[in-house]
């Protein structure tokens, strides 16, 4: 009995060790973030390599995008959130829900002023958070890794005069008439890249400005490192520039996780990991494997000069060699046979102009005209000559009668 009580208390730990080993050290990629949304949510490893954030804030109808205000910026559409979160999950990482944890979000060190899609027509304007699927490239945009399909629950959608309102929560339409908003409404993702910087225009801010008949002015956006920077007190509708965290991935990576507790997933998210393109360590791989190219192609150009002057060295030797040979001989022997060839050209085309000038010379050509003169005449005195040896020949036998 003892002895299989020590056997299933060895295969117990043996488990243990290898859900721990399994585990993936936290804080190597996101340790920043980690550290500072633990006060406000919880950490789920729902799959090796992937730990997802899901806020405490989980009342009814909430959702991304919700509580705050939308500013026009140089970098485009700013989300400026009024939640406590919201400086990290509204301007890195992306939003999903799932099936059975709700609202997660999946972390990423890649600023932007807002990670939203919109729709809109003349009237009204509407935007929802862009899914873990949705890849941001400089040379196309916003690309999906699979054909996603966002629910009409998750679109929000208000009128142009409320777009910039400080209290848009309190002007969307109702999750009941959401899909006829839809329907009508034109998709629309502008994102670009300026000034090392990502910049989400939207939807054109003179359509909206000529929509909504109010004046929208441009804010700067001023970066800051710490978010102690980041202070309640200077959220000021009239203020002229915005403060926003952008970090580095050095810091982004720092952080103390010794305290922070990974729960293990208790059921498989409707998440497709695999088809995921951002929050996964394999970018690190990508990245490594960018800069061994990188080194490749260094080391090809350093060899390249190299086999340039090797084939210089082969062309200056075969020009001694030529240099070498007798430059005196080879002239003259060209130069008789050019000469010789000159020579036969000429003579033959004497012969051929001497043969051809008989054909076409003026005495013949006398000599037909004048056969064709001597002809007729020679035919004419013929004919006379016989007329009168017939007449000749009757006068003689008319004599010859009379006697």
């Amino acid at each position: 009995m003892k002895k299989i009580i020590l056997i299933a208390v060895f295969l117990i730990a043996g488990l243990a060790f290898q859900t721990n080993a399994n585990t993936p050290v936290p804080g190597e990629r996101f340790g920043f973030f980690y550290s500072s949304l633990a006060p406000y949510g919880i950490w789920i490893q729902i799959d090796y390599g992937v730990n997802v954030w899901q806020p405490n804030i989980m009342r009814r109808n909430w959702s991304p995008y919700r509580y705050g205000q939308w500013i026009w910026t140089n970098d485009g559409w700013y989300w400026d959130s009024y939640e406590p979160f919201g400086w990290i999950t509204y301007h890195y990482g992306r939003w999903y829900y799932d099936d059975y944890y709700g609202w997660i979000w999946v972390p990423d060190d890649q600023w932007g002023p807002a990670w939203v899609e919109w729709r809109y027509d003349n009237d009204y304007i509407g935007w929802a958070p862009l899914p873990p699927y949705a890849n941001f490239s400089i040379n196309i945009g916003i690309h999906f890794s699979v054909n996603f399909f966002t629910p009409y629950s998750h679109w929000h959608f208000v009128r142009y005069n409320n777009f910039c309102s400080p209290h848009i929560s309190n002007y969307y339409i109702s999750n009941n008439y959401v899909n006829n908003f839809f329907s009508k409404t034109k998709y629309r993702t502008n994102y670009g890249f300026q000034d090392g910087r990502v910049v989400n225009r939207g939807v054109d801010v003179n359509f909206v400005k000529s929509r909504s008949g109010q004046d929208i002015k441009t804010r700067e956006i001023r970066a800051v490192s710490n978010p102690a920077d980041l202070r309640l007190q200077d959220r000021d509708r009239n203020r002229n520039e915005i403060r926003t965290f952008i970090g580095s991935r050095e810091e982004i990576s720092r952080g103390d996780t010794r305290n922070i507790e990974f729960r293990k997933a208790d059921r498989n998210s409707s998440l497709e990991t695999s088809r995921m393109e951002i929050g996964r360590s394999r970018d690190i791989n990508r990245e490594e494997s960018i800069n061994r190219s990188n080194e490749n192609r260094t080391i090809i150009r350093e060899s390249v000069p190299k086999v340039e002057s090797r084939n210089n060295e082969v062309q200056n030797r075969n020009i001694q060699r030529e240099r070498e040979m007798s430059p005196q001989t080879i002239p003259p022997r060209n130069n008789t046979i050019e000469n010789r060839n000159r020579s036969e050209e000429r003579i033959n085309r004497e012969t051929t102009t001497r043969e051809n000038k008989p054909i076409y010379t003026p005495q013949r050509v006398e000599r037909k005209t004048e056969i064709k003169r001597e002809n007729p005449p020679q035919q004419t005195i013929e004919r006379r000559s016989s007329g009168n040896e017939r007449g000749n020949s009757s006068t003689n036998g008319n004599r010859e009668r009379r006697r």
